[in-house]
């Protein structure tokens, strides 16, 4: 993958000009600063404020910082969700409006490359930094995590659903970015896209358990059918996961699968994904051929 990458014309002409492209390199930056920040910078101010006045000794002051790590680490562990959404975002959202900006679009895709190596190059060249940042910091990401007594196997899925979560993002608005003639229709069209996948879906759950209810009828916790689309679900089940809350009993208990939601969610993840990747290359063969 690595190799396909190095010989990819878009890659290699956009990371050879990253240094020279001040926006690019200020997110990219940007980017490998605020991510630990949101890992540290919550305990850090905590635990200023609530370990001040303690006078209990060794023990009372280590007991209070385990606390104050396992509430912080699962904040920070949330707020990431949102790091990794408008991070991704971000970084594709301008990646085809700005060649038709400059006006250099119609030749990118009449150029010898095909739509899928222009595609594959635009991704991963603006998804690199995020992705990378997430592993670069994976160790600090684990290693508070461990401390704050959250579960190995639950740890190891949030992380890869942020990863996962970051190229179905970046996948998404590529094809906003296809689709609209300029960078704010993209925004656009990407902001009312995410909202429908992760506000509309919750909306639709309450909608339908209240005829549910209304009808007499069982009120389910969830609609599996809606949530399963979203990612927040997928990602609060394994943050569910991560906190090493399992319930097997699923008759009696309708929370009792949860934990396997983001399963799911990867799968519809990776099923929107297909179908936005299709969808884009057909957008540029369509131009190509015109």
């Amino acid at each position: 993958m690595l190799s396909m990458l190095k010989d990819n014309p878009i890659y290699f002409k956009e990371s050879r000009g990253l240094s020279r492209n001040r926006n690019l390199l200020f997110q990219n930056v940007a980017n490998a600063v605020v991510y630990p920040l949101i890992l540290v910078a919550p305990f850090l101010i905590v635990a200023f404020i609530t370990l001040a006045d303690i006078n209990g000794g060794t023990r009372d002051f280590a007991r209070r910082l385990t606390e104050i790590l396992k509430g912080c680490f699962y904040f920070s562990a949330g707020i990431q969700f949102f790091y990794v959404l408008i991070a991704s975002a971000n970084a594709t959202q301008f990646a085809f409006t700005r060649e038709k900006e400059q006006k250099t679009y119609d030749s990118l895709i009449c150029s010898l490359m095909t739509p899928q190596e222009i595609l594959t190059g635009k991704l991963f060249t603006a998804l690199y930094p995020v992705i990378g940042t997430l592993v670069l910091y994976s160790p600090l990401f684990f290693i508070m995590g461990l401390l704050s007594g959250a579960a190995l196997e639950g740890l190891i899925v949030v992380f890869l659903f942020s990863i996962a979560f970051s190229l179905f993002c970046g996948v998404v608005s590529l094809y906003s970015s296809a689709l609209a003639p300029t960078g704010q229709k993209a925004q656009s069209y990407l902001t009312s896209f995410m909202a429908l996948l992760i506000i509309a879906t919750w909306i639709g759950d309450w909608i339908g358990n209240g005829i549910l209810h209304t009808m007499g009828g069982h009120t389910f916790p969830f609609l599996p059918f809606l949530v399963f689309f979203n990612p927040g679900t997928g990602y609060a089940s394994a943050m569910y996961l991560m906190a090493g809350a399992k319930h097997y009993n699923c008759m009696s208990d309708p929370y009792s699968y949860f934990h396997l939601f983001w399963l799911v969610c990867l799968l519809t993840m990776a099923l929107f994904s297909f179908m936005f990747w299709r969808a884009t290359l057909r957008k540029l063969g369509e131009i190509a051929k015109e």
